[in-house]
């Protein structure tokens, strides 16, 4: 049964309201016809099952059978704070952190980060991150869609440190640390996890984390590559904490 995010505002009681690009996709590419069953979510954490009852040619509506709460979304809330990496593999961490269970997701810049990009720069990328992150919680069944937020840099980033309960970041010389250990009595909602570029931490970043409350773990004997190392780190402590 397909699955489609809209906005709170095109559901009511009883019916339900699709538009824009998925009411394109369901017409031209699913073909729906009237009476079919499609699953909707109100990106809220609320999935409604419906039945294709009307086929417009601006939108589709549809009749709401049942309503229920997502039970895909993780308990606990995790903030990936990626370092700026280059090419498009921004667009496969978002795909496969969306897919893990992550909450949201900032890049960062850093010092070690082989693309330099300003905040102007890196705005006009963020709508196909955001379609990105959509289409993986479609896929992977959630119950929400993961936030992509602007580009910050190390400052802005501490000055949130605050909001969080735990602050981590996996980190190739916390070989005796490992992810586990401060997860054991971890009894919190939010986690904030930073990932270093295709360069890694500078010293005096890692330092300043470190400074600030940041937890150096190690996610195993390997070096995990930037577009790898944030998805292990948010399946690691969700099955840590939830399973």
């Amino acid at each position: 049964m397909p699955k489609f995010f809209v906005n709170a505002e095109n559901i009511s009681d009883s019916k339900a309201y699709i538009d824009g690009d998925n009411a394109r996709h369901l017409k031209k590419v699913l073909r729906v016809s009237v009476g079919d069953a499609v699953t909707l979510c109100d990106g809220k954490g609320t999935d409604y099952n419906t039945v294709v009852a009307e086929i417009g040619e601006n939108g589709i509506v549809c009749d709401i059978t049942s309503v229920c709460s997502n039970e895909n979304e993780p308990k606990t809330k995790i903030s990936l704070f990626q370092g700026l990496p280059k090419g498009d593999k921004f667009s496969y961490i978002v795909e496969k952190c969306v897919e893990a269970g992550v909450f949201e997701i900032t890049p960062v810049e850093l010092k070690n980060c082989v693309v330099k990009s300003t905040k102007k720069d890196y705005e006009k990328k963020v709508d196909r991150l955001r379609k990105v992150s959509e289409a993986a919680s479609k896929q992977s069944g959630r119950g929400i869609i993961p936030e992509i937020h602007s580009l910050i840099n190390l400052d802005e980033l501490i000055k949130t440190k605050d909001e969080f309960d735990l602050l981590l970041f996996p980190y190739e010389l916390a070989k005796d640390t490992t992810i586990k250990t401060p997860l054991k009595d971890f009894t919190g909602e939010k986690i904030a996890v930073i990932i270093g570029p295709e360069g890694g931490f500078s010293e005096k970043e890692a330092n300043i984390l470190i400074e600030n409350g940041f937890v150096a773990v190690s996610l195993g004997k390997r070096i995990l590559r930037t577009e790898t190392a944030g998805a292990a780190a948010v399946f690691n402590i969700i099955y840590e904490l939830e399973l």
